[in-house]
C-alpha cells in the first residue's frame, strides 16, 4: 500500500481519489472481483481475498483520515429558474432513491432509509435556494426543474462511469469548471470552452480505449463534430448533429477573440448532459461485446 500510495501521488492522484483508484488497480492486478458499492465483508477476522478492496480502503482511511472524504466526481448541474442561474449538487446514489419536489424545503426526505428506498427533496439540492422562492414556484416550474434534474442526473452518472484513463478524469474536472463558470453569471467564454473540453476528452478517451488514433493538431483536434464522427464510426453510434454543433467551440472563444453568449453556454451545457449517456452506453456495449475493460 505504501508503494501504491507513492505511485498514485507521483501521478497527481489526489487523496480523495486514491482509495477507489487503488481498489481498482489492486483488483485488476490480483484478478479479483470489484464493484461499486462494495459487497459486505466476507470475513472480518480471517483472510479472504474478496475482502482485499475493503482492506485497501481501510489503509487509505487510516493514513489520510478526513482527507479522503472529498468528492472528486462530477456532481453539479446548472438550472435556470425565472431567468436566474442556480447550481444544483446531485447526490451519490447507491441502490434506489426516490426524488420528489416539495416547495417546503424543511421536507428534505430520508437519506438513509432502513425500510424501503431513500428519498430526497430535489429542491433542497439547489445551492442557497430560499424558502421564499420555493414557495412561489408554480407547478409548471417545479415540473421543469424536475425534468432538468432527472436529465442532469443521467448525464452526470454517465460522465462518472468513464474512469479508466486520465482523459476521463480530466473531463470531469473540465465539466465542473464549466458549471462554476456558468454559475458565475458572466464567464460565458470559459463555460463554453470548458464544456467543449469535457466532451473532447471523453470522446478522445473512448477512442484511445480501443487503440484508435486521436487527432492532436489543427482544427480536427478540437472539432467536436469531427470527433463525434470518429467515435460514431468506431463505436457504432450516430450522435445527433445538433447536439455536437451546440457543444462545438472554436479555440478563439478561449482567448476572447470570439464572444460567447449566455444562451450558447447554456445550450452547450444541456447538449453535453444529453449526449453523455449515449456515449457511455456505446462505450460500455462495445467493451462488453469484445470482452475488454472499458
Amino acid at each position: 500500500m505504501v508503494s501504491m500510495d507513492a505511485h498514485l501521488a507521483g501521478h497527481d492522484v489526489l487523496p480523495p481519489q486514491r482509495p477507489l483508484t487503488a481498489q481498482r488497480l489492486v483488483a485488476l492486478a490480483l484478478n479479483i472481483g470489484f464493484s461499486i458499492p462494495l459487497p459486505p465483508r466476507k470475513n472480518a477476522s480471517a483472510f479472504d481475498s474478496a475482502d482485499i478492496p475493503h482492506w485497501t480502503h481501510d489503509w487509505f482511511k487510516a493514513v489520510y483520515g478526513k482527507r479522503i472524504a472529498g468528492n472528486f466526481e462530477a456532481r453539479s448541474i446548472v438550472l435556470v429558474i425565472r431567468g436566474t442561474l442556480w447550481k444544483a449538487r446531485l447526490p451519490v446514489v447507491y441502490g434506489t432513491m426516490q426524488c420528489f419536489f416539495d416547495p417546503n424545503l424543511e421536507n428534505k426526505g430520508v437519506r438513509m432509509a432502513l425500510n424501503g428506498p431513500a428519498s430526497v427533496n430535489g429542491l433542497t439540492l439547489i445551492d442557497d435556494f430560499t424558502q421564499a422562492l420555493a414557495g412561489r414556484l408554480s407547478n409548471d416550474e417545479i415540473n421543469n426543474i424536475s425534468d432538468k434534474m432527472v436529465a442532469g442526473f443521467h448525464g452526470i452518472e454517465a460522465l462518472n462511469s468513464f474512469w479508466n484513463g486520465n482523459l476521463f478524469e480530466q473531463a470531469k474536472l473540465d465539466y465542473e469548471h464549466s458549471v462554476d463558470a456558468l454559475n458565475s453569471g458572466f464567464a460565458w467564454n470559459k463555460a463554453r470552452w470548458e464544456t467543449a473540453q469535457a466532451a473532447e476528452k471523453v470522446i478522445k478517451g473512448m477512442l484511445k480505449s480501443v487503440n484508435q488514433p486521436v487527432p492532436t493538431q489543427g482544427r480536427d483536434a478540437h472539432d467536436i463534430k469531427h470527433l463525434g464522427g470518429l467515435v460514431g464510426r468506431h463505436f457504432n453510434i450516430t450522435l445527433p448533429q445538433g447536439l455536437l454543433e451546440a457543444i462545438d467551440c472554436k479555440p478563439g472563444v478561449r482567448y476572447g477573440e470570439i464572444e460567447a453568449t449566455k444562451s450558447e453556454a447554456l445550450a452547450a451545457h444541456s447538449a453535453l448532459l444529453e449526449i453523455l449517456p449515449m456515449l457511455a452506453t456505446a462505450h460500455k456495449a462495445f467493451h462488453a461485446s469484445n470482452g475488454t475493460p472499458p
